[in-house]
């Protein structure tokens, strides 16, 4: 096998048909981890002929990177293809790289390749060019093309900075013991100044790490590519809301967030959809927006 893909999804039955749609016609098979959905995710998933396995996990628990891609990288162990690509379910690859595929691939050269991340905004017709750090990204948290090899491992990216030990106490509860125990407005500066930072410093949706995985070992050069991979999340305002108010519905249950933390979840859930001064430019047409 030349190609093999993987995908995590949970409850994107509005998208993940167009992944899998695009994903096939470059893949010569994909894995799915389908993290608990309940909607029709699963049911599109396993309509795709090039879906070759598919993880289903159990509903309304925490999303477990490690467990997940241990699962996926023992089939690819198993199979051994020339090359892996990880896209996440609200992607959709530039239909040029189907035709460029093998070209790219039989580059010996090249180890990992970057697509350029286009994020379409209330359509498919426009994308945001603001904020590149956000919304125009190269390299971290966007697909990427890796050579497989017996040498391949992953690790967190953010494993090895201190913040991680905070979130790991988070995760176990720890955090929202000690925010229970803070009386919010009194006291010393000091107690307020820890309040603000135990609330702010975490994303309501921290306890999806799949993204912050890095590959490492494979053989060659990184080369980014003026291909893009077209991020659908906030094509449809509805949806994007209803997405984020899960995730901070879902991180206020798992890590025991406290109640006077619920309006900031709220808030988070829609400040990146009410964004001032966005600039939007036209889809171009060869990158085959669906």
């Amino acid at each position: 096998m030349k190609l093999l893909g993987y995908v995590f999804t949970k409850n994107d039955e509005k998208v993940i048909g167009k992944c899998l749609e695009r994903l096939s016609e470059s893949c010569d098979g994909i894995i799915v981890v389908e993290d608990g959905s309940t909607d029709g995710t699963y049911d599109i998933v396993r309509s795709f002929p090039k879906v070759i396995k598919i993880f289903r996990n159990p509903p309304y628990e925490e999303w477990k990177t490690f467990r997940d891609l241990k699962k996926i990288l023992k089939v690819v162990t198993d199979i051994n293809p020339e090359w892996i690509i990880g896209v996440d379910s609200d992607d959709v690859l530039d239909k040029r790289f189907a035709e460029q595929r093998d070209k790219l691939l039989d580059n010996k050269e090249v180890g990992r390749y970057h697509f350029r991340e286009i994020t379409l905004w209330g359509d498919n017709k426009r994308y945001r060019v603001d904020k590149p750090e956000w919304y125009g990204r190269t390299r971290d948290r966007t697909p990427f093309l890796i050579r497989w090899g017996p040498n391949v491992k992953y690790f967190e990216r953010h494993f090895l900075f201190p913040m991680n030990f905070i979130r790991w106490l988070r995760k176990r509860g720890f955090v929202g013991i000690i925010k229970r125990q803070l009386k919010y407005g009194t006291f010393s500066k000091k107690r307020n100044r820890l309040e603000k930072f135990l609330s702010e410093v975490f994303w309501p949706s921290d306890y999806m790490d799949y993204t912050n995985v890095q590959f490492i070992g494979y053989e060659g050069k990184e080369v980014e590519i003026p291909l893009v991979r077209l991020h659908y999340h906030f094509a449809d305002m509805s949806y994007a809301w209803k997405k984020h108010l899960t995730y901070a519905l879902l991180s206020a249950t798992i890590q025991h967030r406290t109640p006077g933390e619920i309006p900031n979840l709220v808030s988070w859930a829609s400040n990146k959809l009410e964004d001032e001064n966005i600039k939007l430019e036209e889809v171009e047409p060869e990158w085959g927006a669906l």
